[in-house]
């Protein structure tokens, strides 16, 4: 899947050179090299020109990278496009800046977790050997994301996330199975995955309910993974801010389905809403999220020292979820570990001022099928329909003739050229 999509490799491993696995880790790289263009950024370039022998080329490391004029002389010198570059590190600022293009990113992280979880790659492995395996095994997107697009396969294989909320004192684990795009951000316009968590619960929508299932496999996914690294004794899902005190809102009927398979208690029933919370969509701050959810949860019963899977959508500041764990650990709860399908991203602009991406979303909006679960855009203008691989695709074009086209933004700073 990679090789047709992914053309220019970009690494920037500096980080690695003080590792214990460095010397194997060069191996690999020299192999994977032999057959792939790469290209390597370096402080150290006298040494990753002897360690790096089958790479493309190995060039200076500037400062600031990348950015666009960096972008644009890739696209030029590669021949090659914005969607078929990849950008590799284990610098999480390089990775940071990377994520204002459409290009695809990945982070080398030992951790196997990022913190800042607001600003995610496509992928995050603890290892060389770990990228280079889920390449080969024919995949590089997050479970959620890439199963959205094929919800047909029976056995879709793809990375499912890890993070934490909560404090140093009690850390709370967040498995994630995607991101999230909200509206003001760049990469929403052609998102599916986004798109369909926001349908799904939307009345108005042609489209509620109907991913029902494909949030269902992956809720169970990531109930398995947590099942494999410890042992769990009961599960439940943030109940909706919608629903009256008694109900148990859209996911109870995944989580009660997901408890008898696994044999899990369902304790859904015993956790409720209080009245007085309102939707977390009228808050603007993290503290005024934090200051909405306080007190938002009773639960019923004593867990008598249960270890509990929490189940909910979208994780953005982490109030609903560490306020609902609070409501468990008093009730008994001797560990909680919280499984969403998406993680909110910081509204991130794209990083060209062209305003290809813009005309793009004025004619363009993203929906999906109702029956096949495809997804296509919809003039809003004409009301036509149109194909999300074409439709995508003369975007990219569009973008890589206003990128290949622009001028230096840097000129007048030497130290900012590549």
């Amino acid at each position: 899947m990679y090789k047709k999509d992914i053309d220019v490799f970009v690494f920037y491993l500096d980080g690695m050179l003080k590792s214990k696995s460095h010397e194997q880790d060069v191996r690999i790289l020299n192999d994977f090299m032999s057959e792939h263009r790469c290209l390597v950024l370096t402080r150290d370039i006298t040494k990753s020109r002897q360690e790096y022998t089958n790479a493309y080329a190995i060039e200076q490391w500037q400062f600031n990278l990348p950015h666009p004029a960096f972008q644009k002389h890739i696209i030029i010198d590669f021949n090659t496009r914005i969607e078929s570059i990849i950008y590799v590190s284990d610098d999480i600022d390089f990775i940071t800046n990377a994520l204002g293009s459409f290009s695809k990113t990945i982070l080398i992280n030992p951790a196997g977790i990022q913190m800042d979880y607001g600003r995610l790659p496509d992928l995050i492995f603890r290892n060389i050997r770990g990228f280079i395996k889920a390449l080969g095994d024919g995949y590089w997107s997050l479970f959620g994301e890439g199963l959205i697009h094929a919800p047909h396969i029976k056995q879709y294989k793809g990375n499912i996330g890890r993070t934490f909320i909560g404090d140093e004192n009690q850390p709370i684990p967040v498995i994630y199975a995607g991101r999230y795009f909200g509206s003001n951000h760049y990469r929403s316009y052609i998102d599916f995955y986004s798109m369909s968590i926001r349908k799904n619960k939307d009345k108005g929508s042609a489209l509620f309910k109907k991913f029902d299932n494909v949030f269902m496999r992956i809720f169970r996914a990531e109930t398995l993974k947590i099942c494999d690294l410890q042992k769990i004794d009961a599960i439940c899902s943030i109940p909706d801010h919608t629903v009256s005190e008694n109900e148990c809102g859209r996911f109870a009927e995944m989580t009660s389905k997901i408890a008898k398979e696994l044999s899990l208690d369902n304790i859904q029933p015993f956790l409720h809403r209080t009245t007085r919370q309102h939707s977390q969509k009228s808050t603007t701050s993290a503290k005024e999220r934090e200051k909405n959810m306080k007190d938002s949860f009773t639960f019923d019963i004593n867990l008598y020292e249960k270890k509990v899977i929490l189940l909910d959508d979208i994780l953005t500041s982490g109030s609903t979820l560490r306020e609902a764990s609070k409501t468990l650990f008093k009730a008994g709860a001797s560990g909680i570990i919280c499984a969403v399908l998406g993680v909110n991203q910081f509204s991130i602009d794209y990083w060209s001022n062209d305003d290809s991406l813009l005309s793009f979303h004025e004619t363009n909006r993203l929906t999906g099928n109702s029956k096949s679960l495809k997804p296509f855009f919809s003039n809003p203008n004409t009301n036509k329909t149109i194909d999300y691989e074409n439709a995508v695709s003369e975007l990219y074009e569009k973008l890589n003739k206003s990128i290949s086209s622009m001028g230096n933004p840097y000129e007048t700073d030497d130290d900012r050229l590549f």
